[in-house]
């Protein structure tokens, strides 16, 4: 669907739905066992297990200790028998893992690999395998839109430190009014969030309830985000982000009272995309 004007997108915004979350304070634990015997109190022990053993090893070098590689192997086929939105994590067979530096949408973080005997590879999440569950087809397409406008709100934010920064290129943070470094800033969404705009074109595009094949790209191997298969889709999303959105530039470190505070109002030196 393409759209003509602007005024005619921001129909399709709607306000997000907040929702009571469970107090997980008061939530029984629920023990974890590995199909190798494993047994763990709870998921955020099996977690905390995974993490310091993910911090102990050094990136892309193969995992050599016997016992986490049991322990990793043995994690992956939960993930297998337990997540089915993507092909076999184990394949054919795994030779070895390791860490290496996952480049996602908006940063990198260090996640483990895995090396199948056929020298084909992928990656893995320790939360999703703990969990024993996949991303939701919502939270897919939430990610390819972001994807999909990274490169605009980088160029934006670099014009804006441009026209806006002073003789040392610091701008005023417009939740603080702290000056600060464009490596010190980031994008602030007002008026209508980020994940309402998404709704939005979702729902003008009539994806509401399933969206079609080809869409969006689908888990797969070495997939690390997932974006917009068909450049149509992505670059309708782009038009309609840039013409809805209200956006400014915030310190990294405002703190989050202050930040939802100013989030009613427009913003002063609003980002232009």
């Amino acid at each position: 669907m393409t759209f003509d004007t602007c005024g005619g997108m921001r129909k399709a915004c709607v306000p997000a739905v907040v929702s009571k979350q469970p107090d997980r304070k008061n939530m029984p634990q629920k023990p974890l066992i590995l199909p190798n015997g494993k047994a763990f109190p709870s998921r955020g022990a099996a977690e905390n297990h995974f993490l310091d053993m993910r911090s102990r090893h050094a990136l892309n070098t193969p995992i050599d200790n016997p016992a986490d590689h049991e322990d990793l192997m043995a994690l992956l086929e939960r993930y297998d028998e337990v997540i089915h939105d993507g092909p076999s994590k184990t394949g054919k067979g795994i030779a070895h893992f390791e860490t290496r530096m996952n480049r996602t949408n908006g940063g990198a973080n260090v996640g483990f690999w895995a090396i199948r005997v056929d020298n084909s590879e992928t990656d893995f999440s320790i939360i999703k395998a703990v969990a024993g569950k996949g991303s939701t087809e919502s939270q897919q397409f939430s990610d390819a839109c972001r994807v999909a406008i990274a490169d605009d709100l980088n160029v934006a934010k670099d014009a804006h430190f441009v026209t806006w920064g002073d003789a040392d290129g610091r701008i005023e943070c417009e939740a603080t009014g702290a000056l600060i470094e464009r490596s010190e800033g980031r994008a602030d969404y007002v008026i209508t969030p980020i994940r309402d705009i998404v709704h939005g074109f979702r729902s003008a595009q009539g994806w509401d309830e399933r969206l079609p094949d080809g869409v969006i790209t689908r888990p797969n191997d070495a997939q690390t985000i997932t974006q917009f298969e068909d450049p149509s889709a992505a670059a309708d999303f782009r038009r309609y982000h840039h013409c809805v959105a209200q956006i400014r530039i915030v310190a990294k470190n405002a703190p989050a009272p202050t930040l939802r505070a100013g989030r009613s109002q427009p913003p002063v030196r609003p980002l232009k995309l």
